[in-house]
C-alpha cells in the first residue's frame, strides 16, 4: 500500500477473487504488484531475499537508478539462501538494502505451551554485516524518523553504486493491547506535541482510512470468483511461446 498498490485489488487478492492483483492466484502470501514497485511477497521464510537480488541485478544491468529493499525477520536471517544473497550482493555491489525486522525473543507455542526459542547467538543481526563486507546498523523500529533516515542513507549509498547495506530494526510484536512501542502511536503523539498534527486532522485521516478499508472489503466481497479454467491460464508469460 505504501508503494501505491490498490487497496481494493489487494483485498480482492487476499479473498482469492479474479479482480485481485494476481487474479486471486497469489493470495495473502504472494501479492505481486510490479506496476507499483511491489515485487512480491513469498510464503517461504526468507524466500524473497534471493529474488530481490535478482531484481537488484536487473536494475544494475539496466542502469535505471532503482534500488530494491528486501524485508525479512531474524529467523529468516539464518536461512542459507539469505546468507548466500548477502555475500553475492556485496561481491557484485548490487543496489540492494537488506532490512531485518528483529522481534526476538521469539515465542513459539507447542502443544499449548509457550516456550522461549532462541535463534540467534548475537543480540544484533546487523553485526553480521562486516563479515560480508558491507555496512550495517541496528535501530529502534518504533522511531519513524530514525528509520526513515537510516533507510534513506542506505538507499542513496546503493543508488550511487557503493553496494548493499544490512539494516536491523528492533520491533515488538502486536499483542492486541496499546503498545508503547507502536511506531504509529508514538509518531502520532510526537506530531501532535510539535503542532504538526491536530486531533481533528488525525481523526479525519483515521476516518478516511476506515472508509477505504470498508470500501475495499465491499469490492472484494462483490467481486467474482475465478473460473475453473483460470487454473490453466497465465502459467507461462503471455506471448513467450
Amino acid at each position: 500500500m505504501a508503494k501505491g498498490c490498490s487497496l481494493k485489488h489487494m483485498m480482492a487478492e487476499i479473498a482469492g477473487k479474479v479482480t485481485g492483483t494476481n487474479r486471486g492466484k497469489g493470495g495473502p502470501y504472494h501479492i505481486f504488484c510490479p506496476e507499483a514497485g511491489a515485487l512480491g511477497a513469498n510464503g517461504i521464510v526468507g524466500g524473497s531475499v534471493p529474488m530481490c537480488a535478482g531484481y537488484a541485478l536487473a536494475n544494475q544491468l539496466r542502469a535505471n537508478g532503482n534500488v530494491v529493499v528486501s524485508y525479512f525477520g531474524e529467523g529468516a536471517s539464518n536461512q542459507g539462501g539469505v546468507q548466500e544473497t548477502l555475500n553475492l550482493a556485496a561481491c557484485w555491489k548490487l543496489p540492494l538494502v537488506f532490512v531485518c525486522e528483529n522481534s526476538s525473543p521469539v515465542v513459539q507455542t507447542m502443544l499449548g505451551h509457550e516456550i522461549d526459542y532462541p535463534q540467534l547467538s548475537i543480540d544484533d543481526v546487523s553485526l553480521r554485516a562486516p563479515a560480508y563486507g558491507m555496512p550495517g546498523g541496528s535501530h529502534p523500529g518504533w522511531d519513524a524518523e530514525e528509520a526513515y533516515q537510516a533507510v534513506g542513507a542506505a538507499v542513496e549509498r546503493a543508488r550511487t553504486g557503493d553496494g548493499p547495506t544490512l539494516l536491523e530494526f528492533k520491533v515488538h510484536r502486536v499483542d492486541g493491547e496499546e503498545d508503547e512501542h507502536c511506531p504509529i502511536r508514538r509518531y502520532r503523539e510526537k506530531l501532535i506535541k510539535e503542532g504538526v498534527l491536530t486531533e481533528k486532522l488525525d481523526k479525519d485521516i483515521r476516518d478516511q482510512e476506515v472508509a477505504a478499508v470498508k470500501e475495499a472489503i465491499d469490492f472484494a466481497t462483490g467481486s467474482p470468483e475465478p473460473e475453473l479454467l483460470d487454473a490453466y491460464r497465465h502459467i507461462y508469460t503471455e506471448g513467450a511461446r
